[in-house]
This record gives C-alpha cells, sequence and structure tokens, in this order.
C-alpha cells in the first residue's frame, strides 16, 4: 500500500494464529449450537514497544553548534551573543552622538542667524540707543 502519510509514532501490531479442534473430540453436552466458545491466549507474557522521537531538539541543534564555534572559533555562543550585544550598543550610541551633534548644529545655525540677523537689523537700519559724547556729531 502506497501512501504519503507520515510515519506514526506509535504502532500497535499483532500476530494471530488459528487452530481448530475436531468436533468429534467433544462430548455433545460441551458444545452448545448457540455459540462458540473462543479462547484467546498470548504467545509471550511480554510485549516489545518502539518509540520514535525526533534526533535532534532545539536545544541539542544549540548544543551542537556552540561546540562546534568554541571548538573552530575558539569562543562559545555566549561569548558571540554578548560581541552582537557589544557591537549592538556601541552602533545606538554612535547614532545617539550624531544625531545630537547634528541637533546642536542646527540649533547653532540657527542662533548665529538669529545673532547676524539682529547685528544686521541693529547696526544698519536702526539707530543706536546710546551715542557717547564726542567731539563731532556723527550722523547715522
Amino acid at each position: 500500500m502506497n501512501c504519503s502519510c507520515p510515519h506514526s509514532c506509535s504502532f500497535v501490531g499483532y500476530t494471530t494464529e488459528m487452530r481448530h479442534f475436531p468436533k468429534d473430540t467433544m462430548a455433545v453436552t460441551q458444545l452448545s449450537h448457540d455459540y462458540i466458545p473462543v479462547e484467546v491466549y498470548y504467545k509471550e507474557r511480554f510485549a516489545i514497544s518502539y518509540q520514535r522521537s525526533t534526533k535532534y531538539t532545539t536545544q541539542d541543534l544549540l548544543t551542537s553548534i556552540g561546540g562546534m564555534a568554541s571548538l573552530f572559533l575558539g569562543c562559545s555562543l555566549v561569548s558571540m551573543v554578548e560581541i552582537i550585544y557589544v557591537v549592538y550598543k556601541s552602533l545606538m550610541m554612535l547614532k545617539h552622538k550624531y544625531f545630537k551633534v547634528l541637533s546642536d548644529s542646527k540649533q547653532l545655525q540657527q542662533q548665529q542667524k538669529l545673532v547676524l540677523y539682529r547685528r544686521y537689523n541693529t547696526y544698519r537700519f536702526c539707530r543706536p540707543l546710546y551715542i557717547p559724547p564726542s567731539d563731532s556729531p556723527r550722523r547715522y
């Protein structure tokens, strides 16, 4: 029988035997016409149990990868996770500093524009609030 079903995890199999007894050996009083006696016996008193399980679980796979990494690379899986963590934290810190520098430089540029704008307006278009005394009057 060909089927594409996966193999079952448990299987119960029985081997059967049948034996017939001749009627003439039994007494007529022992044999009734309404029923037939059937006796079931086990051939052996023990049973063989088969259990199917996966060869590699997730834990076994991680253990094997960690063992190979420690053997060939000289570092364990925990060390690799620590290295990845340190690189990630370093990148996040650099990113934070970079955006802080950009925001600080934008604020500085805005302040410089404001100062230039104030200077431009103060000295070019407006009269000064205080005129120091001098020998000759100045015209603005």
